[in-house]
């Protein structure tokens, strides 16, 4: 009875209090006696939410507001703050600064939110001391406030906590990182000295900040970053660069040549993050490496021939017995008879590889490469009138737009690639590895344009594919499947369908197909996986269909 008693008193006043619809009731029973504390404790939020157009009633609110700061119950002087800080008046800062110090985390919170919304440098100027709060929820709020103050002042101590809290207290990191952007170009110069700390926690977090930042001034550090010994840290410096956007694309394009193959791969991620922007100089970036491979690989045979020499006492080697001398063929001296010689090799080449296994594949390419540099250099040795030593073109740049037909066929004009007599040539193993890096250097290109996966980036993908030398070619069919653009589909039906392509390149374009999800092409990948006469594309088909999911009609092969 006298439960029920108590609870009909208690709605009882609750209807009165939702009666009370003026500030002037609101005010009345926060300063009154005897009223019961769940009222006053709605009166104060009920004053923080109403609208004020009377500029007397408002500071009659604040000045109750402020006394309440100082009753007993927690709940009241909770609300007061919070109600403090909605209003927005900075009169109420000496009070809310003196809330700080309260004996209840909860009030110490709503002081230093009620602070941030004020906003004014006094306002900040006393949630410096939250900063050091003993109680790990009221330092969440002050940074938050802080942040959202966006005054000069906060930038400096923000980066001091985030260096003494970055290893510490993860969960303070991040409302760090949030509150140092807020405070935008004010908090650039704090961070870029955080980078420069030893400890690599500290680094990355800086880093993450200068990015969400955005601002221009932290592309050099950000750069230097990348050859950071941490690779926690490469990564968040390369995080931070992709976000800044266009800035920072030729620095990254420039450690796309470094000689750490980790700063390779955080360049190329970067300029994958910036997107759209980065697929031009990316397809340049491309060019370049195709044409330092291909000058590279004269070298090599220019080496090996005078390694084999120097083995031999001096004497160029004999043909070997399993491959004997082609039968002698019109000599080609114009580009279009070049470019047939060429297509005619890579069809001969094509119908080989079906017949052999996996591992004898690149052995096959690299005879097939040196047969048909071979051919060229003699062809020109015939061709030219003084007796210079001539060189190869370039069969491995690979334009990603049409190359210009010549109007009229006139002979090639190639400049000498092997060095000068007398010149000491480098050892073959060092030429080849650097061949090695740069094949890694195009790999990650190619990565970058499958991973900002736009209509150009799948148009330049394509190119390669179609027309680029087989490993090339096969890494660029993976990155198409990584796009996840449907603009990918038809060049990879068609690879994946054309036998005369590479089987490397085949299966990789059969296994895109899986990784796009389409379902529209299963029936296609069922075909290949029943019909092909190559194994190997057979089973891409397979693994391409258990990625699209099972199906109740799928039939046996």
């Amino acid at each position: 009875m006298v439960s029920l008693l108590r609870r009909y008193v208690l709605f009882a006043l609750l209807m009165i209090t939702a009666s009370a619809q003026t500030p002037s009731d609101w005010i009345d029973q926060l300063a009154a006696p005897g009223v019961p504390d769940r009222v006053r404790w709605q009166a104060a939020l009920e004053l923080g939410n109403w609208s004020w157009q009377d500029p007397t009633q408002r500071d009659q609110a604040v000045e109750a507001l402020v006394a309440a700061l100082n009753t007993p119950e927690v709940g009241l002087r909770t609300n007061a703050a919070t109600a403090l800080g909605r209003i927005g008046d900075p009169r109420a800062v000496p009070a809310l600064s003196r809330a700080l110090g309260d004996p209840s985390a909860l009030v110490r919170q709503a002081a230093a939110q009620a602070l941030g919304r004020i906003g004014t440098p006094e306002a900040a100027f006393a949630l410096l001391r939250a900063l050091s709060d003993p109680d790990l929820r009221v330092r969440v709020q002050a940074v938050r406030a802080l942040g959202r103050t966006g005054q000069p002042m906060a930038a400096e101590p923000l980066v001091e906590l985030l260096k003494q809290t970055a290893e510490t207290a993860p969960e303070l990191r991040q409302e760090l990182i949030e509150a140092l952007a807020r405070l935008g170009g004010f908090a650039v110069d704090p961070l870029l000295r955080a980078v420069q700390v030893r400890r690599p926690a500290v680094r990355q977090a800086a880093a993450e900040a200068l990015g969400r930042l955005g601002d221009p001034r932290a592309v050099p550090t950000l750069v230097k970053m990348l050859s950071d010994p941490n690779s926690q840290s490469v990564a968040a410096a390369a995080y931070a660069l992709g976000r800044l956007g266009e800035p920072a694309i030729t620095p990254l394009l420039e450690r796309l040549d470094h000689p750490d193959s980790r700063v390779r791969r955080a360049a190329a991620l970067a300029l994958a993050g910036i997107g759209e922007p980065a697929v031009a100089p990316l397809q340049g970036n491309y060019n370049r490496f195709a044409t330092l491979l291909a000058q590279l690989q004269g070298e090599l045979r220019q080496a090996q021939l005078a390694e084999e020499q120097r083995l031999r006492g001096g004497v160029p080697s004999a043909p070997e017995p399993s491959a004997p001398e082609p039968a002698a063929r019109p000599v080609p001296t114009t580009y279009s008879e070049l470019q047939r010689e060429l297509r005619t090799l890579k069809k001969d080449l094509r119908r080989l590889n079906e017949e052999r296994e996996a591992t004898e594949r690149l052995a096959l390419y690299r005879w097939a490469e040196e047969e048909f540099q071979r051919r060229i250099v003699r062809a020109q040795e015939l061709a030219a009138s003084p007796p210079e030593t001539p060189v190869t073109p370039n069969p491995y740049l690979l334009s990603l737009t049409p190359a210009p037909v010549p109007p009229t066929e006139q002979p090639l004009d190639l400049e000498p690639l092997p060095p000068e007599p007398g010149t000491p040539a480098r050892p073959s193993t060092q030429i080849q590895r650097e061949i090695e890096a740069v094949r890694e250097k195009i790999g990650w290109v190619l990565t970058a344009l499958g991973e900002i996966g736009t209509d150009r980036a799948v148009q330049a993908l394509a190119a390669v594919v179609q027309g680029g030398e087989a490993p090339e070619a096969a890494i660029a069919a993976l990155a198409l499947g990584q796009t996840r653009n449907p603009a990918a589909l038809p060049v990879l039906q068609t690879v994946a369908q054309e036998i005369t392509y590479p089987t490397s390149v085949r299966a990789n374009a059969v296994r895109s197909l899986g990784t796009l999800g389409d379902p529209s092409v299963r029936a296609f990948l069922l075909n290949l996986w029943q019909n092909d006469p190559v194994p190997a594309v057979r089973q891409a088909a397979r693994e391409a269909l258990d990625r699209l999911g099972p199906t109740a009609q799928t039939p046996a092969p």
